[in-house]
């Protein structure tokens, strides 16, 4: 999120030295937060854990 939040910080300075009304960058901003947001839990939930319905040995790399 910090790389966001500096994102979301370098454009707020320009758009206010530019024109004065940062409303649609905010509203950009956001939308990109809730996307990262969105794409790092479809990450977590698709790694598979020892309760997952088919998990992964931890001697799967073992194995011949």
């Amino acid at each position: 999120m910090s790389d966001t939040y500096e994102q979301l910080v370098a454009a707020l300075r320009a758009v206010v030295a530019q024109t004065g009304d940062p409303m649609p960058v905010v509203a950009f901003a956001l939308q990109a937060i809730e996307q990262e947001n969105l794409a790092r839990r479809r990450r977590m939930q698709e790694v598979p854990g020892p309760y997952a319905p088919n998990p992964m040995s931890i001697y799967a790399e073992r194995l011949p």
